[in-house]
């Protein structure tokens, strides 16, 4: 009774779960053609309109009349093809639905003199709202500018010139606009400046674009003329301003963000030589005062290297980028020194933070700490890294090493807490003289380095070592691409107060052998240990268990845990550069349930690892798809096939529980549930069972393929008996016949 309840109970959350997954159609549409004109029509915007017209125009009279029907709307692009089907397809497809095209993309014809020849742009294509035309030569841009004039429905116009052009002004034709009238307005919601231009220019451009929300020029340049302080227009929509450079004053650009930018919530600006920038308390003013809904903010300031180079400036950033102000929004200031773009390098000065607004209620936040290749842990802690210095290069020549040093006295000023050093090869003496020079370290990122014999130092860098080593309060190490173990116990040796290590291991490297080096040869130097994180290309729940075996047998760890981080979407959102996620101490997963996500990490750790089973399968499956964690997926796939395994088929029951997982193993690609399936449709139903449940018709030929197949081997097994059988007649028959003719014999003698 109890067991029939579970399997009731199962049945219905599954049902309801595949109901969303399937679409349901009437039962007597059996073929393609029975499907109605607005499923084709939603099917044509998805395809390319000349494809569209060349797959489905000589099928049949229905098709025909469907692709010349209003509702239709084509989407044609054209890239390289040969002349004679560009040819074709303007003739016979183009030029006769010029009414029904929504969309045009020209990618590689545009400077093709005959592209233009075989049809023109003109105010024929009444329904054309988007035009995308690249690499076309500025000698055909004006006459193609002009006809666009009689467009009135083209809302998105996208050009690129080729390399040739120069000047984009003159096709332009930009003479200056006047500050516009309370009558004078656009719809304009998006702008985007792809030139440069003038502060006075985007003021008169803005004052026309009343609902303008998201503001985006390429360059900001100086021009001597009176700033409009006064526009007739409110901008209370405009939330996002982004300047790719901007050469003006940090006065004219103040003025500007007081003026007409008290609801914006996203600012980023690239700027440089105007060391006002770099005021850090001007920036606190302006935002407590004329920004208070700000939330993202990303500035940057490049500086050369050079004989002139000051030093005051940058601590009004750095050294003030710790108070209240800006901690409490989780600011981050970082350093980028790039001493490989230029023979005399660069400094890349960086300011930012990121707040978000959700409510706790609709988001679900877990922390960087949880996720770790393999970790052994016993009661780390997060460093922020709020203040980061990175060191960018190919290469250490004697020159890059002059310049590390000519900047030694501004290493030593800033209060840098994370030193990140991104070069092919750096010399340990200058390693050692870099954490020398920032006492305040803590944390340390190195993605490769070359270890000669500690023997080689000179008796300075020997001193310089022992010093830093002993001083040095870095406590986050960070080691890439390890391919001998005197790399790590380089680090070791100069970090003894690190709690937190991070080791990648190339390809060959033995990964068990790195943790019995590491934890149980330098068992003594890692008194303060607390995370060892070790990335590796064979990182299994056996590698695991062998780590536990080690540890236990060697008795050198008391109190520690094992943790795998087993989702390739996680490690790029945590480790790579195009990701916010990997700086921020929280990542935010919108639409998941917290208690989900806490279930699915008990469901993939080594020591807790809780089984699957009817109250969490359901939800933790798209989890699992969504995040790519293979074994998690196996083993609910293991779950849904030990189920159907133990359901009682005596009765003709559970058919729809069936085709309910049969739905999931389709949608999720769990391909051994699917053939489980399968095999009990085949062997507990029959076709006259099928037909009360809605199949598509490729499910349908499969499961009669199948069934065809299962009827094809017990056919097959029936002839073998049979033909056992008959050899065994025949067997019994010539035992007979020799029995006969023996007892013959006997009554003869």
């Amino acid at each position: 009774m109890n067991s029939t309840k579970r399997h009731m109970i199962d049945s219905q959350s599954i049902h309801k779960q595949a109901k969303k997954l399937r679409t349901i159609f009437d039962k007597s549409i059996t073929c393609i053609e029975n499907l109605p004109n607005e499923i084709f029509y939603e099917i044509f915007t998805y395809l390319e309109g000349c494809k569209l017209y060349e797959a489905f125009t000589n099928l049949n009279t229905r098709f025909q009349h469907l692709l010349t029907s209003s509702y239709v709307l084509l989407n044609i692009q054209i890239s390289s093809s040969p002349e004679t089907i560009l040819e074709r397809r303007c003739t016979h497809i183009i030029k006769p639905n010029k009414h029904q095209i929504v969309s045009i993309s020209l990618l590689n014809y545009c400077g093709n003199d005959e592209m233009f020849t075989l049809f023109a742009i003109d105010s024929s294509f009444t329904q054309l709202e988007s035009l995308v035309l690249k690499n076309i030569d500025e000698n055909k841009i004006i006459k193609i500018l002009s006809n666009l004039i009689t467009l009135f429905r083209l809302f998105f116009l996208t050009i690129h010139l080729n390399d040739n052009c120069q000047d984009l002004c003159k096709f332009i034709k930009f003479t200056g606009m006047p500050i516009a009238s309370n009558k004078q307005y656009s719809s304009i919601e998006y702008m985007n400046i792809g030139h440069r231009c003038t502060l006075n220019q985007i003021i008169s451009l803005i004052s026309y674009t009343p609902r303008l929300s998201h503001l985006t020029c390429e360059e900001l340049f100086e021009i001597q003329h009176r700033i409009p302080i006064q526009i007739p227009i409110a901008l209370s929509n405009l939330t996002h301003i982004s300047i790719g450079f901007c050469k003006i004053p940090f006065a004219h650009f103040e003025i500007f963000l007081q003026k007409f930018c008290a609801q914006i919530k996203f600012l980023r600006i690239v700027t440089s030589n105007y060391f006002a920038y770099l005021d850090i308390d001007r920036w606190e003013r302006l935002i407590q005062d004329y920004m208070p809904h700000l939330c993202q903010f990303y500035f940057q300031y490049y500086q050369i290297i050079d004989h002139w180079f000051l030093f005051a400036p940058y601590r009004w950033l750095m050294n003030r980028s710790t108070s209240l102000f800006w901690t409490s929004r989780r600011c981050i200031f970082e350093c980028h020194l790039d001493i490989d773009s230029r023979s005399h390098g660069q400094i890349i000065y960086s300011l930012r933070f990121s707040k978000n607004k959700m409510s706790t209620a609709n988001r679900c936040i877990i922390s960087q700490t949880y996720l770790y290749d393999c970790a052994i842990i016993t009661n780390g802690k997060y460093v922020a890294k709020s203040s980061q210095l990175t060191v960018s290069c190919l290469d250490f020549t004697q020159c890059n090493i002059i310049l590390v040093e000519k900047i030694r006295a501004f290493l030593l000023t800033v209060h840098f807490n994370h030193l990140n050093i991104n070069c092919k090869w750096v010399p340990i003496s200058t390693l050692i003289k870099l954490i020398w020079y920032l006492p305040n370290l803590h944390s340390l990122h190195v993605s490769n380095l070359t270890i000669l014999a500690i023997k080689s130092l000179s008796i300075d860098d020997l001193e310089n070592f022992r010093l830093a080593s002993k001083e040095n309060q870095i406590i986050e190490v960070h080691l890439a691409q390890m391919i001998e173990f005197k790399q790590a116990q380089f680090l070791i040796d100069l970090c003894p107060g690190m709690q937190h290590f991070t080791v990648e291991c190339l390809n060959g490297v033995n990964i068990e052998m790195v943790v019995q080096f590491l934890l149980i040869d330098n068992c003594t130097k890692f008194s303060n240990l607390c995370i060892l994180c070790l990335y590796g290309s064979i990182c299994n729940f056996e590698t695991i268990e062998n780590f536990k075996i080690m540890i236990n047998r060697e008795q050198q760890l008391h109190d520690y845990t094992v943790t795998s981080k087993i989702s390739p979407v996680f490690n790029r959102m945590l480790y790579s550069n195009g990701f916010r996620e990997s700086k921020t101490n929280e990542i935010i997963l919108p639409g998941k349930q917290y208690l989900h996500i806490i279930e699915l990490l008990k469901c993939i750790y080594p020591n807790i690892l809780k089984s699957i089973d009817n109250s969490n399968a359901m939800y933790l499956l798209p989890l699992s798809d969504e995040y790519s964690i293979v074994i998690l997926k196996k083993n609910i796939e293991r779950y849904f096939i030990s189920t159907i395994n133990s359901i009682s088929y005596k009765y003709g029951d559970n058919l729809t529980r069936l085709f309910d997982l049969l739905s999931l193993s389709q949608l999720y690609r769990l391909n051994k549930l699917e053939e489980n399936i399968c095999e009990q449709l085949t062997n507990h139903f029959d076709i006259e069972q099928w037909n009360k449940i809605d199949l598509s018709i490729d499910l349908r030929c499969h499961l009669l393929e199948l069934y065809a197949k299962k009827q094809q081997m017990k056919l097959k097994e029936k002839q073998n008996k049979l033909n056992q059988l008959e050899d065994l007649c025949l067997k019994q028959k010539f035992e007979i016949q020799r029995l006969k003719s023996q007892l013959e014999v006997n009554q003869q003698q």
